[in-house]
């Protein structure tokens, strides 16, 4: 899924790549906790676009 938001956002984006020009707020909600893997690539597309502010919320609490 953030895959696909990195490359509509940013079509030459590319692993390393930082987009300090996208700004906004994207919510995630899942029904279950996130694994380790998933809390990685969430990390990932944060580095990658800094002044996204992403929010995760699972069934359990609201996290970053």
């Amino acid at each position: 899924m953030l895959n696909r938001l990195a490359k509509y956002l940013k079509p030459e984006a590319q692993l390393g790549d930082v987009f300090e020009d996208v700004m906004g707020t994207i919510k995630i909600i899942s029904e279950n906790p996130y694994c380790v893997s998933c809390q990685g690539v969430v990390q990932q597309f944060n580095e990658m676009f800094p002044n996204l502010n992403i929010i995760l919320i699972d069934g359990t609490r609201v996290g970053y």
